[in-house]
């Protein structure tokens, strides 16, 4: 086997459909948690349980089920800008997510639990990031064979 088919090879376990499907799974058991029973989650982060706060978790339970069945939905694209802007939004969104989350730890307003949410929230977005960088590696190949 060839350098540059191992490298290849070595860059298949990071895909937009294996990101996507992953992803997509984690969103829909985060949003039977913060729907069903969404107490769990005060309880992980050591926050005071709250009567509307436990009507926003609901609610946000309703958003990770939509971005569980979108990422569902188009994890089999093959149109680039839609790869590219579906990887920049949700790498955005883990990496703000990882750094409040650090911050409110360092503020005090939640416990060290937080820190499995921004492990995994890091995981994300680097896993994204990894997505956005084999994109644009893979435009630039096919550009250059164009020529």
């Amino acid at each position: 086997m060839r350098h540059s088919e191992r490298m290849a090879r070595s860059r298949d376990w990071i895909s937009f459909f294996r990101m996507s499907l992953g992803f997509s799974a984690v969103s829909a058991c985060l949003a039977s948690v913060y729907i069903v029973s969404p107490q769990l989650i005060f309880w992980l982060f050591g926050m005071p349980l709250q009567s509307g706060a436990l009507v926003m978790a609901r609610r946000g339970g309703a958003l990770f089920l939509g971005i569980a069945i979108l990422l569902y939905r188009i994890r089999s694209t093959d149109d680039r800008s839609t790869r590219m802007a579906i990887s920049t939004g949700l790498l955005t969104s883990c990496a703000a997510l990882a750094v409040l989350g650090i911050v409110d730890l360092i503020a005090g307003q939640v416990k060290a639990g937080i820190l499995i949410a921004v492990v995994a929230e890091a995981v994300c977005a680097l896993g994204y990031l990894a997505v956005l960088i084999e994109e644009r590696r893979r435009y630039r190949v096919a550009v250059r064979n164009s020529d």
